[in-house]
């Protein structure tokens, strides 16, 4: 039998290797199958509106990360057409009546279809390419059965042995576990991070405004990004004794610091407001759901202004263009030009 038990070792792992290998093959044909980044050209028109225009023109509703709009925007300005006198950047379209011209929203939405399919593609080749580890688990059986039939070969009934009352020593192997983790933990409170946008110590804040020349021009400043620390503080003692003496070490917590409120931010962002013909108000005589559409407020400001109206007798109202241009033009940006 010792003879027979290399062959039949090998050929058990060569089964489970293939076996595996099979099958996980099949898991990754049943995943692609199910994972298509779709070809129908109105779903990703769909996309490209929601995904880049709406959210370049809207903004993106109170989030933490508000280089999503920018990256929107950015989106918008791809798109090659040849032979077409046609603009799709939304940073130039969002005064214009027609904002979402169905060529540009095809143009993006064959963007996002080529990203997907790209993704698609990277984890299909990746998850293929996984299929190597069907060797080690050849191996792993061929070991297993060798050592199985090896003790087959030598095994003989054996007496029962009596079993000992004495009690064996615990293992320290867990405290020491638990120490090592608990000075990990600690090492990683004591570490300092930078600022960061937070928004757990709302509410938000809003700024009524209006037009000092023209009562029918109005608009809001709205804030709702802190700007936030992580700080350690001293949050008690872990004091061990024995028999003569004591010894404490300080216990240490960590916990977010607002160092700048929402209202904070729109009172900076008033300052800029001011400068383009505009007064702080009470209250707004009516709706204001027209956003300025530069990104820059957002990121660099962290607020969003709005107005009640973009146009004026003679087009685009220039205290509006005041707003959209007082922190520059965006880099994905040309010159704001009407329809």
């Amino acid at each position: 039998m010792s003879n027979a038990r290399g062959p039949t070792a090998t050929l058990l792992g060569l089964a489970a290797g293939a076996l595996a290998a099979t099958g996980w093959v099949l898991y990754v044909n049943h995943l692609v199958d199910s994972a298509s980044a779709g070809g129908d050209p109105a779903y990703w028109a769909g996309e490209a509106r929601h995904r880049a225009y709406d959210v370049c023109y809207d903004g993106c509703g109170d989030c933490l990360d508000v280089s999503v709009i920018q990256n929107a925007c950015d989106m918008t300005t791809q798109p090659t057409l040849q032979g077409k006198d046609l603009i799709c950047d939304a940073a130039l379209m969002w005064t214009w009546e027609d904002r979402y011209p169905a060529e540009c929203l095809d143009a993006v939405g064959a963007i996002y279809q080529d990203k997907a399919t790209e993704r698609k593609r990277f984890w299909r080749r990746f998850l293929y390419g996984l299929v190597i580890l069907a060797v080690p688990v050849a191996l792993g059986v061929r070991v297993v059965a060798m050592e199985a039939l090896e003790h087959a070969s030598r095994w003989q009934p054996r007496r029962p042995r009596i079993r000992s009352n004495r009690s064996q020593p615990s293992s320290a192997t867990p405290l020491l576990q638990t120490a090592a983790a608990a000075a990990a933990i600690v090492s990683i409170l004591v570490t300092p991070a930078a600022a960061f946008p937070c928004d757990e110590f709302r509410p938000a804040y809003d700024q009524p405004f209006v037009s000092v020349n023209n009562a029918s021009l109005f608009g809001i400043i709205h804030g709702w990004l802190s700007n936030c620390y992580s700080e350690e503080y001293s949050c008690g003692e872990n004091c061990r004794s024995d028999h003569t003496t004591t010894s404490c070490t300080t216990s240490w917590c960590s916990r977010r610091r607002e160092d700048k409120t929402p209202r904070d931010f729109v009172r900076g962002a008033l300052g800029r407001v001011k400068k383009c013909g505009f007064k702080p108000a009470d209250f707004v005589p009516g709706v204001v759901d027209t956003r300025i559409a530069n990104s820059r407020i957002e990121s660099r400001l962290w607020v969003k202004i709005s107005v009640n109206r973009l146009n004026g007798t003679e087009g685009v109202d220039p205290q509006v263009m005041c707003l959209y241009s007082m922190l520059g033009v965006p880099s994905y940006a040309g010159t704001v030009t009407g329809p």
